[in-house]
């Protein structure tokens, strides 16, 4: 490969690299447990629990931007999750962050029957708007008036009690709203830097700016 043919080759690729968010700022209460209990979040109540994202990318950021959601329930079998509404709030079942935004799923993984005869899933969410959460600082996510799509079945946010959770504060503190204090619940919060990142289509642009300019050059010199 010739020398101009591998720097247009090395400028592409890093282009492609910048693309790339700094992500992986993650906050996990664990996994899912599906054998013990689990919270109605539709029919009126509503559960909150603690979190906290540690955002180190780049360094001296402040802030993450909420990105994705992910949480275990219980359903009815045949019964389906069609949407759940999400708060963010510096206090249990809090709104300052976020307020009432309905979160649709985006990836469901059915893991089968529990002994209870329920059906446990494992729903993603991906959130659609900028939502900045400071860096190391507790929120509280909560979830109410989930949607079920099949016959209007109550729909119940799997308790963990934290077992195996991942990140700063773990595992999670939790209220339900007719209960009180109860073990929390599984989930996992995701975050990315809340640095701008050129989209992919400037990036590109630039690409072949740089690559238009460098064939000019060789034109010229060689």
């Amino acid at each position: 490969m010739g020398r101009f043919r591998l720097l247009s080759f090395v400028t592409i690729a890093c282009l492609i690299l910048g693309v790339a968010p700094a992500m992986a700022n993650i906050y996990s209460n664990g996994p899912i447990d599906g054998q013990t209990q689990a919270y109605t979040i539709n029919f009126g109540f509503s559960v909150s629990n603690s979190f906290q994202l540690s955002c180190t990318i780049p360094a001296g950021d402040n802030e993450c931007t909420l990105f994705n959601l992910s949480i275990g329930v219980w359903l009815v079998q045949g019964d389906n999750v069609g949407s759940v509404t999400a708060n963010v709030g510096s206090a249990a079942f809090g709104f300052d962050v976020m307020n009432g935004q309905v979160l649709v799923p985006s990836t469901i993984t059915d893991l089968g029957l529990n002994q209870y005869g329920f059906d446990i899933q494992n729903i993603d969410f991906l959130i659609p708007f900028d939502y900045d959460v400071d860096n190391n600082v507790t929120y509280w996510l909560t979830l109410f008036n989930a949607v079920e799509t099949h016959v209007g079945d109550p729909i119940y946010w799997d308790q963990n009690s934290g077992v195996g959770c991942t990140g700063t504060g773990c595992p999670s503190l939790a209220f339900d709203s007719a209960l009180g204090p109860i073990p929390s619940e599984t989930f996992t919060i995701s975050g990315s830097t809340s640095e701008p990142i050129p989209e992919p289509g400037t990036l590109i642009m630039l690409g072949t700016g740089i690559l238009g300019l460098a064939a000019t050059l060789r034109r010229k010199l060689f």
